[in-house]
């Protein structure tokens, strides 16, 4: 029972101190990266960019900018149409859900056609740094969440110092969650509609905007596809680097108990 106990003791050491230097890695490392791909996202415009079947009159443009917005004519896209890089004034962001609707509401006439919103992917590329950090912390946290679960399971021996370690451990698990999730704000239209979990969407949605969809000779786009291109480069690796120390953290820990084990059975 004392071996086992020691055992335990052992295993529960090794993780904890791995986690704390795992972590205090993560911190450093999430701060320096961040600030890097911060300065690229912010240099990145708000507004969106409306790629039209029919060409805006002088007039209408003309009209737009009594009701706050700037429209200016920035190439032509796929097919022939225009395309229009539509800003609010005081870098306010655009909110656009279909595009009838909003030609409708702002130049008095529908007009088909397709749009790319400027400020959702801003802000995107702003919280890439808070999305590695929740994606990089997940493995170890199921860890440490499992570890307070066997805690938790002393009560019914009625070791309440491992029980109330246990509780401690879950509650600042949660807190953790709660905060990094409650500091994400990602844009309605990056989101499901039915439920969080819908990975095809996440899929279709990336699909599509890397195909260009009819952007891909726009500089803008260009710019926000570069600033994705780095973040996920530079926070992959230390993600993948996040989940192999996760992984060698249970290997080394299991490997030193059974070495530990042995000495002793042969003792």
């Amino acid at each position: 029972m004392k071996r086992e106990r020691k055992r335990k003791g052992s295993e529960r050491l090794i993780v904890w101190i791995a986690a704390a230097v795992m972590t205090a890695g993560l911190v450093v490392m999430n701060f320096l990266i961040s600030e890097g791909i911060k300065n690229e996202a912010e240099s990145l415009p708000e507004g969106v960019l409306l790629q039209l079947k029919e060409p805006l009159e002088t007039a209408e443009i003309e009209a737009a900018k009594i009701q706050g917005y700037r429209i200016k004519n920035v190439g032509a896209g796929e097919h022939g149409r225009e395309i229009y890089e539509v800003r609010g004034e005081k870098e306010r962001a655009v909110l656009i859900g279909k595009v009838t609707d909003f030609t409708r509401d702002l130049f008095g006439r529908p007009i088909e056609g397709k749009s790319m919103n400027l400020s959702a992917h801003r802000s995107i590329a702003l919280q890439m740094g808070r999305l590695a950090w929740l994606a990089a912390v997940i493995p170890l946290s199921m860890i440490l969440l499992v570890l307070s679960i066997r805690k938790l399971g002393a009560l019914q021996e009625k070791n309440w110092l491992q029980g109330l370690q246990g509780v401690a451990i879950i509650a600042v698990w949660m807190a953790a969650v709660y905060y990094l999730t409650g500091r994400l704000n990602i844009p309605r239209e990056f989101l499901p509609r039915e439920q969080i979990l819908d990975i095809g969407f996440y899929i279709d949605t990336v699909k599509e905007f890397l195909a260009g969809d009819g952007w891909a000779n726009q500089s803008t786009y260009q710019a926000i596809r570069l600033c994705y291109k780095d973040g996920a480069l530079v926070y992959g690796m230390w993600i993948i680097c996040a989940w192999l120390g996760t992984v060698l953290i249970r290997i080394i820990a299991g490997i030193e108990n059974k070495g530990k084990g042995e000495n002793i059975s042969r003792g």
